[in-house]
């Protein structure tokens, strides 16, 4: 089965040290290929530009 993974997975996925073993589990299952829609991919860009104004660290 093929999961494509949304934005909030995606970046919750930046930190999976932090999220709960569960899902540290759910990504540790995926290939290294996890599949993305360029919806995600366009709003991942829009909140690293948003991010650079506020925060040029976490960016």
């Amino acid at each position: 089965m093929v999961f494509l993974l949304d934005t909030n997975i995606v970046s919750a996925a930046r930190g999976v040290e932090r999220q709960a073993r569960e899902f540290q589990d759910f990504m540790r299952s995926f290939p290294s290929l996890r599949p993305i829609s360029a919806v995600t991919i366009m709003e991942i860009q829009f909140g690293i530009q948003r991010e650079r104004t506020r925060d040029p660290g976490f960016a």
